[in-house]
């Protein structure tokens, strides 16, 4: 063989090798390829990563909307012009008011001043209590059928002081009681100085408690006045005062008692209770500050009047006793 022939299947070895080579390169990248698909996955996403958000592609052309023809806008709705203001008038002119003359006025007489009360000279800031007479002489007080010595029995006359309490006017009291008593059909007391001094002495005793009054015992009637300028000692005016509940009894009750007690007639009850012979009577008075409205403190006095009578009457506390020992009155009041 030629030299050049054996070059050029050398080259052709070569090239067939070289392309047998490229193949075998080629199948081994192909493989290579294939195990890189197999074996290689994705990693999966991450559980906290949001997933990726999708933008929305942007359309190939934008979307105009159609074509609209102009329509004209309606013409305005057509209004009535307001019909023109009428000229304002002026205000007439204000005619002048007459008014009347102004009148001028006397000068009225100043008022009369009316000259204050004279002044009650005031009373002495204070008041000595009147001077305690001096004790009577001792009184005898054992009684008897005629009286006792400190006295006469009265049963009705003489004009003498009866003895055994301070009224003056014992006779007029006891003058005035068997009066009152005939009434009533029941017959005169007469005068016990042994009362008279057992009320003198009770008197005294309340005027020291600023008169006070507490009943003692049973067959006994009090009385209290208060007065400025202080009472005087009379006693007769008491007896008119019990009396006075007469008014109040009612004489025509089966229930004497019962009906007619509650009506505060025990002092009238006992003036003329039937079963009663005797009485005696005394008096008292104690000084005692009074207040007047106006606030001026004047020293006034207050007295106690006390009689006492024997057999007591308003006992036995019965309808009976009632009946028997109150009568209704026989003689109109004079």
């Amino acid at each position: 063989m030629s030299p050049l022939r054996t070059l050029l299947l050398v080259l052709a070895s070569a090239l067939s090798l070289g392309a047998a080579a490229e193949g075998l390169r080629g199948s081994a990248d192909h493989i290579t390829n294939r195990r890189l698909l197999v074996w290689k996955r994705p990693p999966p996403p991450s559980p906290r990563s949001p997933p990726p958000r999708k933008v929305p592609k942007a359309p190939a052309h934008p979307q105009f909307p159609p074509d609209v023809p102009d329509v004209p806008p309606p013409p305005p709705p057509r209004t009535r012009p307001p019909p023109p203001r009428s000229p304002r008038r002026p205000p007439p002119p204000a005619s002048p008011v007459d008014y009347p003359p102004p009148v001028e006025e006397e000068p009225s007489a100043p008022p009369l001043r009316r000259s204050p009360p004279p002044r009650r000279s005031p009373p002495p800031a204070s008041l000595s209590p009147p001077p305690r007479k001096a004790p009577p002489p001792t009184r005898i007080t054992t009684p008897t059928d005629q009286g006792n010595a400190a006295g006469p029995n009265a049963g009705g006359g003489g004009a003498s002081l009866l003895g055994g309490g301070d009224c003056p006017d014992a006779q007029l009291l006891l003058d005035t009681t068997n009066r009152l008593r005939a009434r009533h059909s029941a017959p005169a007391l007469e005068w016990s100085t042994r009362l008279a001094a057992d009320a003198q002495d009770y008197a005294e005793e309340l005027a020291k408690k600023n008169c006070k009054l507490e009943h003692g015992s049973y067959g006994e009637n009090l009385m209290r006045i208060s007065a400025y300028p202080a009472p005087d000692k009379s006693c007769a005016g008491a007896v008119n005062a019990w009396y006075g509940e007469v008014n109040w009894y009612d004489f025509n009750t089966p229930n004497a008692f019962r009906d007619n007690w509650s009506n505060s007639i025990g002092h009238f009850t006992q003036l003329v209770w039937k079963s009663s012979t005797q009485v005696g009577c005394g008096v008292a008075t104690s000084p005692e500050r009074m207040v007047f409205p106006s606030g001026t403190v004047f020293m006034g006095g207050c007295k106690v009047i006390v009689c006492r009578y024997d057999p007591y009457g308003n006992g036995p506390a019965t309808d009976a006793a009632f009946r028997a020992n109150v009568l209704p009155s026989t003689s109109p009041l004079g």
